[in-house]
């Protein structure tokens, strides 16, 4: 909780210094990279169940970069990795998406 409310204090300044202007270039790269481990920490102390739940986070704000996508695709595959069924199937579906959870 500490995390998030230190993520959002950084932000919130960021934007107040450029009120006027959009946050391009590196530093919205930093911005990116600083909430993706955030998720990460997260997922260290959570269950499986849960670290799928920030997994799909991760593809749902690849909207806006391709690091949380890839973030998330790196989660999923350690995941797989292990053995959770859940993270192989899901992969499968990522890889092969004519393959459907069942």
């Amino acid at each position: 909780m500490s995390v998030s409310f230190l993520f959002l204090l950084f932000v919130v300044g960021l934007r107040v210094h450029y009120r006027d202007g959009h946050i391009d270039g590196a530093m919205q790269t930093a911005l990116f990279e600083a909430d993706v481990l955030q998720h990460k920490a997260k997922a260290l102390v959570a269950d499986d169940a849960k670290d799928m739940i920030i997994i799909e986070q991760l593809f749902a704000l690849g909207f806006f970069s391709r690091i949380y996508t890839n973030a998330g695709y790196e989660m999923l595959q350690e995941k797989a990795d292990q053995g959770y069924n859940p993270a192989v199937m899901r992969l499968a579906e990522i890889q092969n998406p004519s393959v459907q959870a069942r």
